[in-house]
Protein backbone atom coordinates (compact mmCIF):
# COMPACT_ATOMS: atom_id res chain seq x y z
CA UNK A 1 0.00 0.00 0.00
CA UNK A 2 1.23 3.51 -0.81
CA UNK A 3 1.62 6.34 1.04
CA UNK A 4 -1.07 7.71 -0.88
CA UNK A 5 -3.87 5.46 -0.53
CA UNK A 6 -2.62 5.17 3.39
CA UNK A 7 -3.36 9.22 3.90
CA UNK A 8 -6.33 8.79 1.66
CA UNK A 9 -8.25 6.30 3.73
CA UNK A 10 -7.39 7.76 7.27
CA UNK A 11 -10.43 9.68 9.05
CA UNK A 12 -10.43 13.48 8.22
CA UNK A 13 -10.13 14.64 12.00
CA UNK A 14 -6.91 12.33 12.64
CA UNK A 15 -5.55 14.15 10.18
CA UNK A 16 -6.07 17.47 11.43
CA UNK A 17 -4.52 16.67 14.75
CA UNK A 18 -1.74 15.01 13.03
CA UNK A 19 -1.12 18.05 11.15
CA UNK A 20 -1.34 20.66 14.23
CA UNK A 21 0.83 18.29 15.94
CA UNK A 22 4.02 18.28 13.23
CA UNK A 23 2.97 21.97 12.65
CA UNK A 24 2.97 23.25 16.06
CA UNK A 25 6.88 22.30 17.32
CA UNK A 26 7.88 24.18 14.03
CA UNK A 27 6.01 27.34 14.56
CA UNK A 28 6.87 27.20 18.14
CA UNK A 29 10.81 27.12 17.37
CA UNK A 30 10.42 30.29 14.54
CA UNK A 31 8.36 31.87 17.21
CA UNK A 32 11.37 31.53 19.78
CA UNK A 33 14.04 32.39 17.01
CA UNK A 34 17.66 33.49 17.84
CA UNK A 35 18.17 36.70 19.88
CA UNK A 36 20.20 39.36 18.70
CA UNK A 37 22.25 40.86 21.73
CA UNK A 38 24.60 43.64 20.92
CA UNK A 39 27.45 44.06 22.54
CA UNK A 40 30.71 46.42 22.37
CA UNK A 41 33.68 46.74 23.52
CA UNK A 42 33.29 47.50 27.63
CA UNK A 43 36.03 45.29 29.45
CA UNK A 44 35.64 44.04 31.88
CA UNK A 45 31.76 43.82 31.44
CA UNK A 46 32.57 42.69 27.64
CA UNK A 47 35.65 40.96 26.33
CA UNK A 48 36.77 39.43 23.17
CA UNK A 49 39.37 36.59 22.80
CA UNK A 50 41.39 36.62 19.31
CA UNK A 51 39.59 34.04 18.03
CA UNK A 52 35.88 36.18 18.09
CA UNK A 53 34.56 34.35 21.49
CA UNK A 54 32.41 36.92 23.39
CA UNK A 55 32.71 36.58 26.95
CA UNK A 56 32.21 39.16 30.28
CA UNK A 57 30.05 39.71 32.89
CA UNK A 58 27.22 40.16 30.61
CA UNK A 59 27.28 37.51 28.08
CA UNK A 60 27.57 34.43 30.75
CA UNK A 61 24.35 35.79 32.56
CA UNK A 62 22.47 36.49 29.73
CA UNK A 63 23.80 32.78 28.31
CA UNK A 64 22.91 31.08 32.04
CA UNK A 65 19.26 33.03 31.57
CA UNK A 66 19.23 31.31 28.15
CA UNK A 67 19.96 27.93 28.54
CA UNK A 68 17.43 27.98 30.98
CA UNK A 69 15.01 29.64 29.07
CA UNK A 70 15.63 27.34 26.14
CA UNK A 71 16.64 30.30 23.88
CA UNK A 72 19.46 31.07 21.40
CA UNK A 73 21.90 33.55 21.49
CA UNK A 74 23.31 35.19 18.84
CA UNK A 75 26.14 38.14 19.52
CA UNK A 76 26.44 41.14 16.82
CA UNK A 77 29.49 42.99 18.38
CA UNK A 78 29.71 47.02 16.35
CA UNK A 79 30.61 50.13 18.07
CA UNK A 80 28.51 51.23 21.23
CA UNK A 81 27.00 54.11 19.03
CA UNK A 82 26.07 51.36 16.44
CA UNK A 83 24.14 49.29 18.86
CA UNK A 84 22.51 51.83 20.20
CA UNK A 85 21.04 52.62 16.85
CA UNK A 86 20.42 49.04 15.65
CA UNK A 87 18.15 48.44 19.03
CA UNK A 88 15.74 51.63 18.08
CA UNK A 89 15.36 49.94 14.77
CA UNK A 90 14.77 46.48 16.21
CA UNK A 91 18.10 45.15 14.29
CA UNK A 92 18.87 43.22 17.69
CA UNK A 93 16.52 42.06 20.55
CA UNK A 94 18.43 43.06 23.80
CA UNK A 95 21.64 45.47 24.46
CA UNK A 96 22.82 44.61 27.80
CA UNK A 97 24.34 47.38 29.98
CA UNK A 98 22.68 50.48 29.63
CA UNK A 99 21.04 52.65 32.20
CA UNK A 100 17.72 54.12 31.65
CA UNK A 101 17.18 58.20 31.17
CA UNK A 102 14.00 59.72 30.31
CA UNK A 103 15.24 59.96 26.53
CA UNK A 104 16.23 56.52 26.43
CA UNK A 105 12.77 55.35 28.03
CA UNK A 106 11.30 57.15 24.84
CA UNK A 107 13.34 55.12 22.72
CA UNK A 108 13.35 51.97 24.04
CA UNK A 109 12.02 49.29 26.49
CA UNK A 110 14.18 48.64 29.85
CA UNK A 111 13.20 45.23 32.24
CA UNK A 112 12.33 46.49 35.54
CA UNK A 113 14.75 44.80 37.52
CA UNK A 114 18.28 46.57 37.90
CA UNK A 115 20.76 44.30 37.03
CA UNK A 116 23.25 46.37 39.44
CA UNK A 117 24.08 50.21 39.98
CA UNK A 118 27.05 51.92 38.67
CA UNK A 119 27.96 55.66 39.09
CA UNK A 120 30.41 58.32 37.35
CA UNK A 121 34.09 59.17 37.98
CA UNK A 122 36.26 61.61 37.21
CA UNK A 123 40.08 61.04 36.75
CA UNK A 124 42.23 63.57 36.29
CA UNK A 125 46.01 63.73 34.69
CA UNK A 126 48.55 63.98 37.31
CA UNK A 127 49.82 67.45 38.80
CA UNK A 128 45.89 68.69 38.00
CA UNK A 129 44.06 70.19 40.39
CA UNK A 130 40.90 68.52 39.69
CA UNK A 131 38.86 68.76 43.03
CA UNK A 132 35.01 70.29 42.12
CA UNK A 133 33.26 70.59 39.39
CA UNK A 134 34.14 74.30 38.87
CA UNK A 135 37.88 73.15 39.34
CA UNK A 136 36.61 71.67 34.88
CA UNK A 137 36.52 75.40 33.69
CA UNK A 138 38.74 75.86 30.69
CA UNK A 139 39.69 72.02 31.12
CA UNK A 140 39.85 69.41 28.34
CA UNK A 141 37.68 67.04 29.83
CA UNK A 142 37.28 63.45 27.63
CA UNK A 143 34.07 61.70 27.39
CA UNK A 144 32.04 58.75 25.73
CA UNK A 145 29.57 60.56 23.56
CA UNK A 146 26.47 58.94 24.17
CA UNK A 147 27.34 57.17 26.91
CA UNK A 148 24.99 58.39 30.16
CA UNK A 149 27.71 59.94 32.57
CA UNK A 150 29.06 61.67 29.41
CA UNK A 151 25.59 63.48 28.88
CA UNK A 152 24.62 63.97 32.43
CA UNK A 153 28.66 65.68 32.82
CA UNK A 154 27.62 67.74 29.61
CA UNK A 155 23.83 69.20 31.30
CA UNK A 156 25.46 69.62 34.97
CA UNK A 157 28.61 71.58 33.86
CA UNK A 158 26.02 73.53 31.32
CA UNK A 159 23.65 74.36 34.24
CA UNK A 160 26.77 75.27 36.40
CA UNK A 161 27.89 77.48 33.89
CA UNK A 162 31.22 75.25 33.27
CA UNK A 163 32.85 75.97 30.06
CA UNK A 164 35.14 73.26 29.05
CA UNK A 165 36.56 71.33 25.55
CA UNK A 166 35.24 67.92 25.86
CA UNK A 167 37.39 65.31 24.01
CA UNK A 168 34.59 62.98 22.78
CA UNK A 169 35.83 59.10 22.83
CA UNK A 170 34.13 55.73 21.50
CA UNK A 171 34.71 53.96 24.56
CA UNK A 172 36.00 54.23 28.50
CA UNK A 173 39.44 52.84 26.98
CA UNK A 174 40.12 55.90 24.52
CA UNK A 175 39.14 57.94 27.61
CA UNK A 176 42.39 56.20 29.69
CA UNK A 177 44.19 56.77 26.48
CA UNK A 178 43.39 60.52 26.23
CA UNK A 179 44.30 61.70 29.86
CA UNK A 180 46.89 59.44 30.12
CA UNK A 181 48.88 61.14 26.95
CA UNK A 182 47.96 64.09 27.75
CA UNK A 183 45.24 64.95 24.95
CA UNK A 184 42.71 65.40 27.89
CA UNK A 185 43.40 67.09 31.56
CA UNK A 186 40.43 64.69 32.87
CA UNK A 187 38.03 61.96 31.86
CA UNK A 188 34.70 60.57 33.02
CA UNK A 189 34.12 56.66 33.16
CA UNK A 190 32.29 54.57 35.17
CA UNK A 191 33.23 53.34 38.50
CA UNK A 192 33.40 49.77 37.98
CA UNK A 193 36.14 50.29 34.86
CA UNK A 194 38.11 52.98 36.91
CA UNK A 195 38.74 50.97 39.48
CA UNK A 196 39.69 48.15 37.67
CA UNK A 197 41.70 50.00 35.11
CA UNK A 198 43.32 53.29 37.35
CA UNK A 199 46.61 51.00 37.67
CA UNK A 200 46.74 50.44 33.96
CA UNK A 201 47.38 54.09 33.13
CA UNK A 202 48.95 57.32 33.97
CA UNK A 203 45.72 58.84 36.08
CA UNK A 204 44.53 59.65 39.12
CA UNK A 205 41.44 59.20 40.97
CA UNK A 206 39.18 62.53 41.97
CA UNK A 207 36.75 62.67 45.01
CA UNK A 208 34.05 63.79 42.61
CA UNK A 209 31.15 61.18 42.11
CA UNK A 210 28.33 61.57 40.52
CA UNK A 211 25.00 60.34 38.34
CA UNK A 212 23.92 56.98 40.13
CA UNK A 213 22.38 54.55 38.10
CA UNK A 214 20.67 51.32 37.87
CA UNK A 215 22.03 49.53 34.86
CA UNK A 216 19.52 46.65 32.67
CA UNK A 217 18.59 44.92 29.68
CA UNK A 218 17.29 47.30 26.83
CA UNK A 219 14.84 46.05 24.05
CA UNK A 220 13.55 47.53 21.10
CA UNK A 221 10.50 49.72 21.50
CA UNK A 222 8.09 47.63 19.33
CA UNK A 223 9.62 44.33 21.08
CA UNK A 224 6.53 41.71 20.70
CA UNK A 225 8.48 39.11 22.78
CA UNK A 226 7.59 40.70 26.12
CA UNK A 227 7.67 36.84 27.84
CA UNK A 228 11.40 37.56 27.22
CA UNK A 229 11.31 40.57 29.22
CA UNK A 230 9.30 38.66 32.09
CA UNK A 231 11.69 36.19 32.35
CA UNK A 232 14.77 38.03 32.49
CA UNK A 233 12.95 39.77 35.80
CA UNK A 234 12.29 36.47 37.14
CA UNK A 235 15.37 34.87 37.02
CA UNK A 236 17.69 38.32 37.98
CA UNK A 237 15.22 38.32 41.35
CA UNK A 238 15.39 35.16 41.95
CA UNK A 239 19.36 35.03 41.57
CA UNK A 240 19.93 38.13 43.61
CA UNK A 241 17.89 36.91 46.64
CA UNK A 242 19.99 33.95 46.48
CA UNK A 243 23.95 34.64 47.67
CA UNK A 244 25.33 31.32 45.71
CA UNK A 245 24.21 32.07 42.73
CA UNK A 246 25.77 32.46 39.20
CA UNK A 247 24.81 35.97 39.74
CA UNK A 248 27.31 36.70 42.75
CA UNK A 249 29.73 34.55 41.02
CA UNK A 250 30.09 36.05 38.03
CA UNK A 251 30.40 39.63 40.04
CA UNK A 252 33.13 38.22 41.91
CA UNK A 253 34.97 36.96 39.01
CA UNK A 254 34.57 40.11 37.21
CA UNK A 255 34.64 42.55 39.67
CA UNK A 256 36.25 41.60 42.24
CA UNK A 257 39.01 44.31 41.83
CA UNK A 258 36.16 47.20 41.65
CA UNK A 259 35.41 48.58 45.17
CA UNK A 260 32.07 47.42 45.12
CA UNK A 261 30.63 47.87 48.45
CA UNK A 262 33.08 51.38 48.50
CA UNK A 263 31.15 54.11 47.38
CA UNK A 264 32.00 55.26 50.71
CA UNK A 265 35.53 55.97 49.24
CA UNK A 266 34.52 57.72 46.36
CA UNK A 267 32.58 60.23 48.59
CA UNK A 268 35.24 59.87 51.52
CA UNK A 269 32.62 59.28 53.84
CA UNK A 270 35.22 57.20 56.24
CA UNK A 271 35.94 60.67 56.88
CA UNK A 272 33.18 62.54 56.79
CA UNK A 273 31.46 60.61 59.80
CA UNK A 274 34.51 60.43 61.74
CA UNK A 275 34.65 63.91 61.50
CA UNK A 276 30.78 64.06 62.48
CA UNK A 277 31.28 61.30 64.98
CA UNK A 278 34.45 63.57 67.02
CA UNK A 279 32.17 66.54 66.85
CA UNK A 280 29.58 64.64 68.83
CA UNK A 281 31.90 63.33 71.53
CA UNK A 282 33.49 67.05 71.77
CA UNK A 283 29.81 68.09 72.50
CA UNK A 284 29.14 65.24 74.54
CA UNK A 285 32.28 66.16 76.90
CA UNK A 286 31.78 69.62 76.70
CA UNK A 287 28.18 68.82 78.16
CA UNK A 288 29.09 66.59 80.87
CA UNK A 289 31.58 68.45 82.03
CA UNK A 290 30.76 71.89 82.29
CA UNK A 291 27.30 72.85 80.94
CA UNK A 292 25.24 69.76 82.22
CA UNK A 293 22.84 72.08 84.24
CA UNK A 294 21.57 74.31 80.89
CA UNK A 295 20.21 70.86 79.35
CA UNK A 296 17.43 71.82 82.17
CA UNK A 297 15.93 74.60 80.10
CA UNK A 298 13.53 73.07 77.40
CA UNK A 299 14.89 74.93 74.46
CA UNK A 300 18.71 73.63 74.83
CA UNK A 301 16.99 69.99 76.19
CA UNK A 302 15.16 69.55 72.79
CA UNK A 303 17.80 70.81 70.57
CA UNK A 304 20.46 68.28 72.17
CA UNK A 305 17.46 65.27 72.22
CA UNK A 306 16.71 65.61 68.27
CA UNK A 307 20.59 65.83 67.93
CA UNK A 308 21.53 62.69 69.77
CA UNK A 309 18.14 60.86 68.23
CA UNK A 310 19.43 61.46 64.53
CA UNK A 311 23.13 60.27 65.52
CA UNK A 312 22.10 57.28 66.94
CA UNK A 313 19.51 56.52 64.01
CA UNK A 314 22.68 57.28 61.44
CA UNK A 315 24.82 54.63 63.56
CA UNK A 316 22.14 52.06 63.29
CA UNK A 317 21.96 52.69 59.29
CA UNK A 318 26.04 52.09 59.24
CA UNK A 319 25.44 48.68 60.23
CA UNK A 320 22.43 47.96 57.42
CA UNK A 321 25.23 49.82 54.71
CA UNK A 322 27.53 47.54 55.60
CA UNK A 323 24.94 44.49 54.97
CA UNK A 324 23.29 45.75 52.02
CA UNK A 325 25.72 47.79 50.17
CA UNK A 326 23.25 49.94 48.78
CA UNK A 327 24.60 52.96 47.67
CA UNK A 328 21.10 55.06 48.35
CA UNK A 329 21.13 54.48 51.91
CA UNK A 330 24.56 56.02 51.98
CA UNK A 331 22.82 59.08 50.88
CA UNK A 332 20.39 58.52 54.15
CA UNK A 333 23.04 58.03 56.51
CA UNK A 334 25.21 61.05 55.35
CA UNK A 335 22.05 63.50 55.64
CA UNK A 336 20.99 62.50 59.01
CA UNK A 337 24.85 62.81 60.37
CA UNK A 338 24.37 66.29 59.08
CA UNK A 339 21.03 66.61 60.46
CA UNK A 340 22.23 65.96 63.89
CA UNK A 341 25.18 68.04 63.54
CA UNK A 342 23.03 71.01 62.70
CA UNK A 343 21.17 70.22 66.05
CA UNK A 344 23.64 69.96 68.39
CA UNK A 345 25.20 72.89 66.69
CA UNK A 346 22.18 74.66 67.37
CA UNK A 347 22.21 73.48 71.12
CA UNK A 348 25.99 74.57 71.30
CA UNK A 349 25.33 77.66 70.05
CA UNK A 350 22.77 78.45 72.30
CA UNK A 351 24.83 77.02 75.05
CA UNK A 352 27.48 79.91 74.53
CA UNK A 353 25.16 82.55 73.80
CA UNK A 354 23.37 82.37 77.21
CA UNK A 355 26.36 82.30 78.75
CA UNK A 356 27.84 85.36 76.93
CA UNK A 357 24.23 86.73 77.99
CA UNK A 358 22.93 87.31 74.56
CA UNK A 359 19.69 84.95 75.72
Amino acid sequence: MNRGSIIKGMNPALLMILSILTITPLLKGSEKGILKVGVYDNPPKFLFTEDGKVTGFWPELIEYIARNRGWRIEYVHMPFDSCLEALKNGDIDILPDLAPSIKRESLYLFNREPVFYNWALIYKRPGENIQSFYDLEGKRLAIWRRSIHGVYIKNTLKQLGVHCDYVECSNYMEVFDAISNGNADAGVVNRIFGQLMEDKYRVERTSIVFNLTPVKFAFPKNFKRKEIINDIDEDLKRMKEDKESIYYRLIDKYFSGAERPKILNAFTAEKLNLYFRVILILLLIIYITKKWKIMLKIQGYWLLLCGLGFSLIAWITDFVLLLTRNPYIFYFDLVLFMVSAVFIGAWFLLIVMREEGKL
